[in-house]
């Protein structure tokens, strides 16, 4: 088995995509607080760069937030 780097953005990280905790790793879940301080990083580090007047074209130009790793499976019922 391989592992591969690839960064990502949020909508590609989200999108058409399902994930599930395998059972081993359910005692790491995040709580309600974990998911509330995310959004809120994410939402600083866009209005660091948000000026008013900007168009959405200009939102990729915006600086990166940095998640850290996150090991994802392809799982084939």
């Amino acid at each position: 088995m391989r592992i591969d780097a690839n960064a990502r953005t949020i909508l590609q990280l989200l999108s058409n995509t399902k994930y599930e905790l395998d059972y081993y790793q359910r005692e790491y879940s995040w709580q309600s607080q974990h998911v509330s301080e995310l959004i809120n990083d994410l939402t600083n580090s866009f209005l660091d760069s948000y000026k008013d007047g900007h168009e959405r074209t200009q939102v990729p130009s915006y600086g990166h937030y940095f998640l850290g790793s996150i090991i994802i499976s392809n799982y084939y019922y």
